[in-house]
């Protein structure tokens, strides 16, 4: 698991498509002896496995379900990605439980910066926004952040100028893809409501919100 505290960022050095999966590879950013093959590495919030290390390069073979679920079959060389490292037995969990599993793709409809505080929105499905809950918890390509506003199909985060700075989001514009995935909380509260109650949609949201889960 991962906890959304962005370690790195790198740009891709190579990314090779093909037809049983896709081999993507970065310059590592971390200190020799570090990495090892078969480690895990959140890449834009992905849960990937360094398949090979050569020449102070790490590579990754991404499954094509993988490919289905994230914007990775747009990548292309130059492109940033966050890294992160998984999270250690004695570890600190400075931002929030993120597995690497991407739920879908979601696209950023603003990017503003209110002195020197930026207000992200980012535009998804209403199956995602179920799980969206305001002040809660969300990984938007790999980066722990909290909700400030929910809308209907749309929700927004502010990032301080340190995350800004030290992530990708600085160079997303408008319309570009994010690597969506819910907090594991939610999805695991709303996945025990339907399972445990014969309701509708809409009777579950009402029980949530009666539990103080959302707003």
């Amino acid at each position: 698991m991962f906890t959304g505290i962005i370690e790195a960022v790198v740009k891709v050095d190579n990314f090779v498509k093909g037809s049983m999966y896709s081999e993507l590879a970065v310059t590592s950013p971390f200190p020799a002896g570090k990495i090892d093959i078969g480690d895990s590495i959140a890449v834009n919030g992905v849960c990937l496995t360094v398949s090979q290390i050569k020449n102070n390069s790490l590579f990754f073979q991404i499954q094509n379900e993988t490919i289905k679920k994230t914007y990775f079959s747009k990548l292309k060389h130059g492109d940033i990605l966050n890294l992160e490292r998984a999270l250690p037995v004695d570890g600190r969990l400075n931002g929030h439980i993120v597995q690497g599993h991407v739920d879908e793709t979601g696209y950023i409809v603003k990017n503003q910066n209110y002195a020197g505080n930026w207000i992200v929105e980012i535009k998804t499905s209403d199956k995602f926004m179920r799980y969206i809950v305001h002040k809660g918890s969300v990984s938007i390509d790999g980066i722990s952040l909290t909700v400030t506003e929910k809308k209907t199909l749309s929700f927004t985060v502010n990032l301080i100028p340190h995350t800004m700075e030290n992530t990708n989001l600085k160079s997303k514009k408008i319309n570009d893809p994010v690597n969506l995935e819910a907090d594991i909380l939610s999805k695991y509260i709303y996945n025990f409501l339907l399972n445990t109650r014969s309701s509708s949609n809409d009777e579950i949201l009402k029980n949530l919100k009666k539990g103080g889960f959302i707003s």
